[in-house]
């Protein structure tokens, strides 16, 4: 489920998918993406990485399913 007050202002549009995934900083998928890579810590995909040396997942962008950022 998205935090809605993370979005609030940001209006995006979903691609072809119509699904919405989140980037973390070490350039894989996290947070509530279906496909996260991050562990479960402080909430759901937000900690460690499972496919790079990343201790915890730091949002930078929304993005579609190839890793694109929306805006």
């Amino acid at each position: 489920m998205i935090d809605m007050e993370m979005t609030r202002g940001l209006l995006i549009k979903l691609k072809k998918s119509n699904r919405l995934f989140e980037m973390c900083d070490c350039g894989h998928y996290g947070g509530v993406s279906p496909n996260s890579v991050h562990g479960d810590r402080f909430e759901h995909g937000h900690g460690a990485c499972s496919d790079c040396d990343c201790k915890q997942f730091t949002w930078i962008y929304f993005c579609d399913e190839t890793g694109d950022e929306l805006k």
